[in-house]
């Protein structure tokens, strides 16, 4: 029972002690940058940097890899780029064109309180998803392209 005891207490130690794991690294420096943003709800590379403790290329990093699968919008504001969080996923799709290539699509509030349906393109390229593109489209045009879509849908065999 004692030898038991010694080998699961070793087994447990040598647990604990285990070095995180590159992802493990990654995973909570993403998280701690999206705490951050989903608190202040907007700020810069060095706002984030500074209130994250995140070198700055880390944060930027991580701001490309969130901004091109859909977690935060940026807005360029004189010489500034400023993010900001899409929160919680409540009004978020991804549909997956194929294994490399999807479609981001969610709502987000501009920083003029303007709400958008945004569509977002994003590849993945050398092991890294890239943004190539987004699409935003206000409350007053979502029902024409809804229309449009409708009507393509059910003619789209047509175009052959």
């Amino acid at each position: 029972m004692l030898s038991e005891r010694s080998s699961l207490y070793r087994e447990s130690a040598i647990y604990l002690m285990k070095e995180p794991t590159h992802n493990e690294v990654e995973d909570e420096a993403r998280k701690r940058i999206e705490c951050f943003l989903a608190k202040n709800k907007k700020a810069s590379t060095n706002q984030v940097s500074e209130g994250t403790n995140l070198a700055w290329a880390t944060v930027q990093k991580h701001m490309d890899y969130l901004e091109s699968i859909g977690r935060v919008n940026s807005e360029r504001l004189g010489n500034s780029i400023i993010y900001f969080f899409n929160g919680n996923g409540k009004w978020q799709k991804r549909v997956r064109l194929d294994q490399d290539h999807i479609l981001f699509l969610d709502t987000f509030i501009s920083q003029y309180g303007k709400p958008f349906i945004r569509i977002k393109e994003a590849k993945k390229k050398g092991g890294h998803w890239e943004n190539f593109g987004d699409v935003m489209i206000t409350k007053d045009k979502i029902r024409e392209v809804k229309e449009f879509l409708g009507t393509v849908e059910k003619n789209i065999d047509a175009y052959r």
